[in-house]
């Protein structure tokens, strides 16, 4: 049997991960980790109007001012001033909604008062001018993007405007403008119901239809930018019969299960054969971020569903209705075998003379990844703030940044062959838990984005995973390189016991292995359902 590949967020990532304010420009890693934590589905979980920085490819003034996160008055004078509306959009887009949540649509809308002498009903929508539309309405939906509630409804005027409204009647006056009418389908898509999810893709995507490359003003490398996220989700678009949806080439865990490779993806589960190296099934079951193959059956934790594979058909468990109960399942293993299933704050554990869940002692808090040590203690990392292990009926912390634990982003724990714990850092690398001392020291190649981890005891081999570059292995003392880019998101692997390392990335399942004592990668994908 081969060592199992644990799940970590996904989402689409770009840069170093320096708090909640970076999240915007990864989009599909938060894709995925938000959606565990709760979210009802990447419509709300990563959001559009969030997730698409593509004011990095702006350097005016006040674009580079408005990166603060607050309405200064530089950011404020350039919002109001005669720079184009691509230049003001991006302007918001850097504001994002992290710094200041609640003041700066509020700024704005005085701003407009001052400007206009009017106030509270005296100033309406009429009075502004198609920027202006634009403006408020990227403000507003930025100041309550899960909701888009009116600032103060009952003062009505601009703080009782709805930013959808405000965008519809900015492209009505400025119907030939491009970034007006892309801001506009951004907002239209947000909070879009799960099972619209093809309509995140297919209102933006006819935006560009629209326009040809001539008449849009938004830089192309903003365009490329937006439509980097928003192409995550053409695949809840309807397929062409025989293509093989690429969601489940988007690996996130694999196990070994009956000499086949099963892999949890965005799509759901789908089975390799290890030998041609072929897909021989997929079932759709959403995002599906962790399995496990316990007593004869793969258990498979996915969004808003628990199920067990026979070899021939799922059964469902703990089902709730998605619709009411958003989340992700995580099965997972004890020390001693046993399988246990959290979902949010909840805990059980599979009892297999009776078939069912038994209901365990809640954490009190979400976990985002948990995993035993092999002394028996649960330990999970809590996310932005650091880790915790409990002991007795309590939890031990160990804060980001502190003596016991130096890392600033903990996203995965892994115990390694040698039964040592491991965190994997998306900012700071790897760390290795010094059980004597108490804390978790740094180990491994210096990097950020650490990935996962795979050690190979009996043949002195330590493989390291980069999120977007590729593996880095240690053996006797050296250290080897492997390039992995191409595939972009790295999220997980799998070690055979004949040594080879498969990874699971973007678009393929990538294999690294020996052949005539020389190391070699190949890669393997399709485009047609098995």
């Amino acid at each position: 049997m081969g060592t199992k590949c644990n799940r970590i967020p996904l989402r689409i990532v770009e840069s170093s991960f320096k708090g909640v304010h970076d999240m915007r420009n990864w989009s599909l890693f938060i894709l995925v980790f938000l959606v565990s934590l709760g979210f009802p589905g990447p419509a709300l979980a990563d959001s559009p109007i969030t997730s698409t920085g593509f004011h990095q490819h702006y350097a005016q003034a006040g674009v580079v001012a408005a990166r603060s996160g607050r309405l200064s008055t530089p950011v404020l004078n350039f919002l109001l001033g005669r720079a184009p509306t691509d230049q003001k959009a991006a302007c918001v887009n850097a504001l994002s909604w992290q710094k200041d949540p609640t003041g700066n649509a509020q700024s704005f809308v005085k701003a407009l008062e001052g400007k206009y002498r009017k106030q509270g009903k005296a100033l309406s929508s009429g009075d502004l001018a198609a920027d202006e539309l634009m403006t408020l309405g990227y403000l507003l939906a930025m100041h309550d993007y899960f909701k888009f509630e009116p600032l103060e409804k009952a003062r009505g005027g601009l703080w009782a405007a709805q930013p959808k409204v405000l965008l519809a009647e900015a492209v009505l006056r400025s119907p030939a403008d491009f970034t007006i009418a892309m801001i506009a389908a951004l907002i239209t898509v947000q909070n879009t119901p799960d099972k619209d999810w093809c309509q995140v893709y297919s209102l933006v995507q006819a935006v560009l239809d629209r326009f040809p490359e001539s008449g849009r003003n938004l830089k192309p490398e903003a365009v490329k930018s937006i439509m980097e996220y928003i192409g995550a989700y053409k695949k809840y678009c309807p397929l062409p019969a025989g293509q093989l949806d690429p969601g489940f080439l988007q690996a996130t865990e694999m196990v070994s299960h009956f000499g086949q490779l099963a892999v949890a993806s965005q799509a759901g589960v789908a089975f390799w054969d290890l030998k041609t190296h072929q897909i021989m099934s997929v079932h759709k079951r959403g995002l599906t971020g962790s399995l496990v193959s316990y007593s004869g059956r793969l258990w498979a934790g996915s969004s808003g569903s628990l199920a067990r594979w026979d070899g021939t058909v799922w059964k469902e468990y703990l089902k709730f209705d998605p619709a009411k109960h958003a989340g992700t399942y995580r099965v997972f293993l004890d020390n001693r075998g046993r399988l246990h299933v959290m979902w949010r704050r909840q805990h059980w554990e599979y009892d297999a003379a009776t078939d069912r869940f038994v209901e365990q002692v809640s954490p009190g808090w979400d976990p985002f990844q948990t995993v035993f040590s092999p002394t028996g203690e649960l330990w999970a990392v809590d996310l932005l703030r650091g880790l915790r292990r409990r002991a007795g009926g309590g939890w031990v912390k160990y804060a980001r940044k502190s003596a016991g634990y130096p890392g600033s982003d903990p996203r995965r724990l892994v115990v390694d062959a040698q039964k040592r714990l491991w965190v994997m850092d998306f900012a700071d690398g790897f760390f290795r838990f010094d059980p004597a001392a108490d804390r978790f020291v740094p180990a491994g190649p210096a990097m950020d984005k650490a990935s996962d981890l795979r050690v190979d005891k009996s043949r002195g081999r330590t493989w390291y995973l980069h999120y977007n570059k590729g593996v880095t292995l240690e053996e006797n003392g050296k250290t080897r390189f492997f390039d992995l880019s191409a595939q972009k998101f790295l999220r997980c692997l799998y070690l055979s016991t004949e040594g080879d390392l498969y990874v699971g990335g973007q678009t393929a399942l990538s294999r690294i292995t020996k052949e005539k004592g020389a190391w070699v990668v190949k890669s393997y994908t399709s485009a047609k359902a098995p």
